[in-house]
């Protein structure tokens, strides 16, 4: 067996219905495969019937030139995969390389002439990559930016709200987003407008839009948190002009969020929060916390569409009675709730307190006498979604 390209003779060999993604294969090791052998003939996934995803990496500063007819070996790799069910090709590659974005927009561009199922998986820095080409899409990016899914922003200057506009108006397959908001940058803007209503006027002026994305329907959100302690004399601004970021972010996400509202490390949320929220996204379904102390015990009554709803930790929120399923997920407890909650296998009835509701089903998972996650369920067939509310709540 050749090392040069050994992962993909070892999946020839594999035999599995249980095997669903194939892995740590490199586009080196494709191209050397496909010197030797036809893919078709030697049907390299055949054994694994059940298999959906294949994960492909274009590794940065890899030298080419003594591999021949590259072109011809792309079409037949894709040429069998596409005939796979149901499958989908994950090509992981390093945008700022320019080997590697031609060789990944290679196969984007034939995968599309036989309507294969591929997603583009990359890091970027947006904001880098925006500023360095005066806040425009090169004719590389204007290629590949309708296949991006999802997107990861951190705000950590005024102008990354320029860059975050951009993309919500541009990128249109997009269908998930994490803003990491770095809330120093709300003091800065203080010491410059010593006004509150100055620091407001100048914050609005990055937000005078909303996104029309049509497929983005998950939404990750940190605020960080910031002193609140007596000593500091701009405490209670901070905090009014916190809050009304907070107004002001969610207020340019689309309608169409839907599947998931993950609110992370949120320092002082309100009612009208909650209210703003529910009358943004009328269809939302899920809604997460994590790091969020301050919850309105009746906040969640504000959004009727909600029908699940997951805690990472313990917070005491009433739960509407249209909601059909909650969690409370002790993954990383120590880290999240050190000071004042504690996973030791309580019964039901502490949960229906935090609630002010009761379930008729609940699920947990025990390790040892700890709880590493316990679901309330109001249907028992909704037990099938919650490995999949977990993966996205967690």
């Amino acid at each position: 067996i050749s090392s040069s390209c050994l992962i993909l003779q070892i999946y020839e060999k594999l035999k599995s219905t249980k095997i669903k993604k194939a892995g740590s294969i490199y586009f080196d090791q494709l191209l050397k495969y496909a010197e030797k052998y036809n893919f078709s003939n030697h049907g390299i996934f055949d054994g694994l019937p059940n298999l959906h995803e294949i994960c492909l990496c274009i590794r940065s500063n890899t030298n080419y030139d003594n591999l021949s007819n590259i072109n011809d070996s792309i079409k037949d790799f894709l040429d069998y995969i596409v005939k796979i069910k149901d499958v989908r090709l994950i090509i992981d590659f390093e945008s700022g390389d320019n080997d590697s974005l031609a060789n990944a927009l290679k196969m984007l561009n034939y995968g599309k002439t036989i309507n294969l199922n591929i997603q583009m998986d990359y890091d970027l820095d947006w904001n880098k990559y925006l500023k360095e080409n005066n806040y425009n899409f090169t004719e590389e990016m204007i290629n590949i930016k309708d296949e991006i899914k999802f997107l990861m922003v951190s705000i950590n200057e005024i102008n990354d709200f320029k860059v975050l506009k951009i993309l919500l108006n541009s990128l249109e397959n997009l269908q998930n987003i994490k803003i990491y908001v770095e809330t120093s940058l709300l003091k800065v803007i203080l010491d410059e407008y010593k006004s509150l209503d100055d620091a407001k006027s100048y914050l609005k002026e990055f937000f005078n839009y909303r996104s029309c994305l049509k497929h983005l329907t998950s939404a990750r959100i940190s605020f960080g948190s910031y002193d609140t302690s007596p000593e500091n004399s701009s405490s209670e601004n901070m905090k009014h002009l916190y809050n009304f970021m907070m107004d002001c972010i969610i207020s340019i996400l689309p309608s169409s969020i839907s599947k998931l509202l993950y609110l992370m490390e949120v320092e002082h949320m309100t009612l009208e929060f909650f209210e703003k929220i529910g009358i943004l996204f009328p269809s939302l379904t899920t809604i997460s916390f994590l790091l969020c102390y301050n919850i309105p015990e009746n906040a969640l009554y504000k959004i009727p569409s909600l029908r699940n709803v997951v805690f990472n930790g313990e917070r005491k929120v009433n739960i509407p009675p249209w909601v059909e399923t909650v969690m409370f997920l002790y993954f990383d407890i120590d880290f999240y709730y050190p000071d004042d909650i504690v996973s030791d296998n309580k019964n039901n009835e502490h949960y229906f307190t935090l609630m002010d509701n009761k379930f008729n089903i609940s699920l947990r998972c025990l390790k040892e006498n700890d709880i590493y996650y316990i679901a309330f369920l109001k249907n028992f067939e909704k037990w099938k979604e919650l490995d999949k509310l977990m993966s996205i709540c967690y």
